[in-house]
């Protein structure tokens, strides 16, 4: 049989023998090794093995993820076109959609179903939701745009979001009478983690870009 305690009462101390503190810290799911996407992929019935390289590829080639030792990481890129995709085309990025089309187009491969049948049925409502998405989505959405605050000396919002050539800070919007101004984030920064004060560092100039061969001049950018 167990000890029993008895029960406690407002205005009772707690004994030290009672008092037991543990620590512990919570652990994000682990990010996915080559190994375990293609498990994955396996278990949700996506892809095929003749597939499984070329769609590791593609992750990597269009930036979506990048390598962190043996795991994927994913990068701004990869969020914000997820979140994009999640959000608006919900039926084309979920599994068992996927799967079910892999499987048709086995059949159409082993001579079991037309092609053309089957790319209409497709083609179709996904062009039409492409059309009525480009009429009603604010564009700034694709860019995984997020306001981090206010300037203090202007006044104007801050905001992060995916540029041609990458995440950049911007201070300002485009509907001011004063033309907003930019600054790309620095290597290792992540739009979705920056802070309002780490993107007005990147606004601040003069800039130390560090000594020059003779070691005694700092070199400055400053326009």
């Amino acid at each position: 049989r167990g000890r029993r305690v008895p029960l406690m009462k407002p205005g009772d101390k707690v004994p030290l023998d009672r008092i037991h503190a543990d620590q512990h810290f919570t652990q994000p799911p682990p990010r996915f090794t080559e190994a375990a996407l293609v498990k994955a992929l396996e278990e949700y019935g996506v892809g095929r093995p003749s597939t499984y390289a070329s769609i590791i590829q593609t992750l990597l080639f269009r930036k979506y993820t990048e390598m962190e030792g043996r795991s994927f990481r994913p990068t701004d890129v990869g969020r914000a076109v997820s979140n994009f995709l999640s959000s608006h085309f919900t039926r084309y990025v979920d599994y068992d959609f996927t799967a079910k089309l892999e499987d048709e187009l086995d059949s159409v491969a082993a001579g079991e179903e037309d092609w053309i049948p089957l790319m209409e049925k497709f083609w179709g409502p996904f062009k039409q939701l492409v059309d009525e998405k480009s009429e009603s989505v604010d564009r700034t959405e694709a860019t995984g745009a997020r306001e981090l605050g206010t300037d203090p000396k202007s006044g104007k919002p801050v905001s992060v979001r995916l540029g041609r050539y990458g995440p950049f800070a911007q201070i300002g919007t485009k509907d001011d009478e004063d033309k907003p101004k930019f600054a790309s984030l620095r290597t290792g920064q992540s739009m979705h983690t920056i802070t309002l004060e780490e993107a007005l560092e990147l606004f601040k100039l003069p800039r130390t870009l560090g000594k020059a061969e003779c070691g005694l001049c700092i070199a400055h950018l400053a326009f």
